[in-house]
Parts: structure tokens; C-alpha cells; sequence
């Protein structure tokens, strides 16, 4: 009796915050990014539900695919391609989810589907996020402070606290790699804050910090990252170098100072840095598991085709060991394929590469439609696409995709009724033009 109470209980306070996480995209966002810097700094143990193994984070995720799934229907006939695409992957992807608990069961096929939850997130929870500028200033803001937390627990970690990464190497890496990539994210938006809007005082004295702890967190993909980004900035936007020259040098500093501070004499601090910029260790063996996880012998037309069912595993040789190994590829793109096929993994790439062309292609034309600027955009893309080669995209990071579809959705669609009431008398229009006026109009009277 006790247990069906408590079971009633937890079943309506579930309900309860579905409701509202679908009536609030923000306050999805919001608690998102909280329960992601609890569990980076503090960890969270995990409970038994149905068989599952649940935490914290994987609690609110579920919430959020809940509330996801009730805001798309609702705007599942909102114009544009882009939800065809989803449409599209989440059909192949709830196909190899199914084949998944056929064969290996619930547990087996949920347990692996979970790696892929971030970005079903942003295909149907933060797709449809609001883009105005007050909600996207919100959004980015609400990303810096998540950043400048995970800054504070990372200088916590290095000054002998008990919080941060629970895995302690040669390197004594404060965070893991998805949060230095979300640090790195924050220095470009910043950038291109102060660089386009007014901004506040203490951004432009964040920004060397967000830059110096991302070096010094000494993860490649993490620098990898900036490197391509700063280098782009060089093509798109040229107004961000004037800017991002004299923080890189005081970045520099920052990081070198760091290094010192956490790894003692400077001759300790260049070796540990010479050693992660040099070592082919990590990258042969990825490349190789890259390789072998392709080229498996267990492959098949059908497994290329629609992808290895949800809970097969990712069972590989290892010439290291000479054995077999059952782990991650190590790239989402690579996890992608093997789970969803060549059917899957191009549609994947369309929601996340598409919004980069068009984001470049607005930067020429109208900079400013976006907050801070369309070019800060392109690059938040361009880190994420990056990142995504050598790791698997975190919720929190991939999120910014979906907003960004969301956002260019919303632009074209302005550009839509604008042009409906530019166009001269007598003009036809067609009959998907109207409706898709028609769609953007109802959605906006009933948000």
C-alpha cells in the first residue's frame, strides 16, 4: 500500500514537471544545465527504475523527451524542412530502438539508446524553443553562467576539494571533456558579444578565464575546437579578430600561470602540456576502433543499411590487447552510423550542418537578425561539429543545435509574412505559402 502511494505521488509530481517543462522551454533549459553542473561537480548515485539505472540527469532527461514529444506535435506542422528531418531520423531511429528490446530487451536497448538522448532532445524539445531576442539573450546568458560554474569547480578541484571529475590521471583533469567544450563555447559567445552589443564589464574579464581553463583542462578535442573556431573567425566575421587577438595573448597568460599553480615548476607544467600536444596514443587508438567497428565482420547490407539494433553493443578487436572490446566509438558520428545506418546518420548531419550553411549565408546578408550576431552562431556550430568527431555531443551542448533551427525557422518565417504584406495587389501566392503563413501566425497567437 506504502509503495502504490508513493508510486501515485511520484507519477503526478512527474506529470507536473512535464507540464511545466512544456509549457517553458527556458525553465527546461534551465534545470538542464543545473542538474549537469550538480553532477560534473558533486556526482549523483544512481536508483533502480523498471530495471533501468537512473540518475539525477538522466531523470530530468527523461522529462524533457516527455515534454519534447508534447510540444512537436503541437508544432509538427510548423514550414521548413527541418522538421521533415526529424521526422525522418526519428522514424529510422525509434525502428533500431524497437528491433533493440525485440532482441536484447528493454534494458539492453534503453541502456544504449541513452547515449543518443541529447540530441533527440534538441530535435523535439529545444527545436521548438523560443527565438526572440529577449528569450535567445536569456539562453546564452544562461549558458555563461553555466560556464563560469564549471569554471569555480574546476578551480575547487585544483585547490584540493573533493569535486569535479572522479577520474584522477597523469594529467588530474578537473572536468570532463563535454564541460571544457561547453567553456570553450562560452569564450566565443562572449566574443562576439562584446565585439556586437553592449555588454557588461565583467564579460570582457570572463572571457581570458573561459579561454586560460579550457587550455589548461588538456583535452585535445577541447583545443581542437578553439584552434578551428578561431581560425574560421578569420573568413567570417573579421570584427571578431580585432577582439580576439589581445584575449588570446592575456588567455595565454592565464593559462601558463594556471599550469604553473596546478603542476608546480614551469619545466612540470611545459612537459605535461608538450605531452598532451604530442602524444599519438589516444588518436591511433580512436582511429583504429573507428576502423574495426566499420569494417566488423557482423555487418551486414541490412546492419549498413538501417543500423545495428539498439543494445547490440560495440564489440571490437583491439590490436592493443589483442582481444575484443566492447566500447564506445568515441565519435558521433561513428555511433550514429552504427545505430541508425546510412539512412540515419545523413539526416543527423543535416540537422546539425544545415543550420551552419544557413547561419554563414545570413552572416552576409542580415549579421545582426540574431543575438548576438549570426556569426557567433556559425561558430558555436562549428565548435559542435568538431567536437562531435572524436566524442559523443552532451545534451547540454547539442541543445544550442536545435535553438539554432529554431531560430532560423523563426527568421524565415518573419520573412514569410513580411513578404506576404510587401507583395503588390493583384499578386498570387501560392497555396503552401498561405498555409505556411497561416501555420506561423496560429502558433505565434497561441505562444
Amino acid at each position: 500500500m506504502v509503495t502504490l502511494i508513493f508510486g501515485i505521488l511520484g507519477a503526478a509530481a512527474f506529470s507536473a514537471f512535464v507540464y511545466q517543462l512544456s509549457r517553458n522551454v527556458l525553465f527546461g533549459l534551465y534545470c538542464l544545465l543545473t542538474v549537469n553542473l550538480l553532477s560534473v561537480a558533486l556526482g549523483f548515485s544512481q536508483i533502480m527504475i523498471g530495471g533501468l539505472h537512473l540518475d539525477a540527469v538522466d531523470l530530468v532527461s527523461l522529462s524533457l523527451l516527455a515534454a519534447g514529444i508534447i510540444r512537436f506535435l503541437y508544432r509538427v506542422r510548423l514550414p521548413g524542412g527541418t522538421r521533415l528531418i526529424i521526422l525522418a531520423y526519428i522514424l529510422v531511429f525509434g525502428a533500431s530502438l524497437l528491433r533493440g528490446i525485440a532482441l536484447f530487451g528493454v534494458q539492453s536497448a534503453s541502456n544504449d539508446a541513452r547515449g543518443f538522448v541529447g540530441g533527440i532532445l534538441a530535435m523535439l524539445y529545444f527545436f521548438t524553443a523560443p527565438t526572440d531576442p529577449i528569450a535567445i539573450k536569456r539562453i546564452l546568458t544562461a549558458y555563461l553562467y553555466f560556464g563560469v560554474g564549471l569554471v569555480v569547480v574546476a578551480i575547487l578541484h585544483y585547490a584540493g576539494l573533493n569535486v569535479g571529475t572522479v577520474v584522477v590521471d597523469e594529467k588530474d583533469r578537473a572536468l570532463p571533456s563535454a564541460s571544457g567544450e561547453i567553456i570553450a563555447l562560452c569564450f566565443f559567445i562572449g566574443l562576439g558579444w562584446i565585439t556586437h552589443r553592449k555588454s557588461p564589464q565583467i564579460l570582457r574579464w570572463l572571457l581570458p578565464i573561459f579561454a586560460g581553463m579550457a587550455i589548461v583542462l588538456q583535452h585535445r578535442t577541447v583545443w581542437t575546437v578553439m584552434a578551428v573556431c578561431s581560425t574560421t573567425i578569420l573568413f567570417i566575421d573579421f570584427k571578431l579578430v580585432r577582439r580576439l587577438i589581445p584575449l588570446a595573448a592575456l588567455a595565454s597568460v592565464i593559462a601558463v600561470g594556471l599550469a604553473v599553480v596546478i603542476y608546480g615548476t614551469g619545466g612540470e607544467a611545459s612537459s605535461q602540456f608538450e605531452d598532451s600536444a604530442t602524444n599519438e596514443g589516444t588518436w591511433n587508438w580512436r582511429v583504429e576502433a573507428w576502423q574495426n567497428s566499420i569494417s566488423d565482420d557482423t555487418q551486414t547490407v541490412s546492419t549498413m543499411i538501417f543500423g545495428q539494433p539498439m543494445g547490440s553493443g560495440y564489440v571490437r578487436f583491439d590490436s592493443t590487447t589483442g582481444g575484443y572490446e566492447n566500447l564506445p566509438p568515441h565519435s558521433e558520428y561513428i555511433a550514429q552510423y552504427l545505430r541508425v545506418g546510412i539512412l540515419g546518420l545523413p539526416l543527423f548531419l543535416a540537422f546539425v550542418v544545415r543550420p551552419l550553411l544557413k547561419l554563414h549565408e545570413l552572416q552576409r546578408k542580415d549579421p545582426l537578425a540574431l543575438f548576438p550576431s549570426a556569426s557567433v552562431w556559425c561558430l558555436i556550430m562549428i565548435g559542435i561539429v568538431v567536437y562531435g568527431i572524436t566524442y559523443s555531443h552532451d545534451a547540454s551542448a547539442i541543445a544550442l543545435v536545435g535553438i539554432a533551427n529554431s531560430a532560423l525557422l523563426s527568421i524565415e518565417s518573419n520573412q514569410l509574412v513580411e513578404h506576404e504584406f510587401m507583395c503588390p495587389v493583384g499578386t498570387a501566392l501560392g497555396s503552401a505559402d498561405i498555409s505556411s503563413m497561416e501555420t506561423v501566425l496560429s502558433l505565434r497567437s497561441n505562444s
